[in-house]
């Protein structure tokens, strides 16, 4: 049920975030990924990124956009 009160800029906001969820869940990295730290961090932070439906750092996520690989 929607809440009347809220702004209808957070209501389409809430509704894109929703398809974007929905148009990548489960998606990963491939299981043998291994670029260099520059592009996915650590060991750890390229683990997480072959995690389906996994929160991911902002930083994280920035870096992971923004490769051109």
């Amino acid at each position: 049920m929607m809440n009347l009160d809220q702004p209808r800029a957070r209501l389409r906001l809430d509704a894109a975030l929703d398809g974007l969820a929905a148009t990548f869940r489960g998606m990963t990295a491939h299981p043998d990924e291994h670029n260099c730290e520059c592009h996915w961090g650590s060991a750890e932070d390229l683990a997480q990124l072959k995690l389906p439906d996994t929160d991911l750092d902002p930083d994280l996520l920035q870096r992971t956009w923004q490769a051109i690989d």
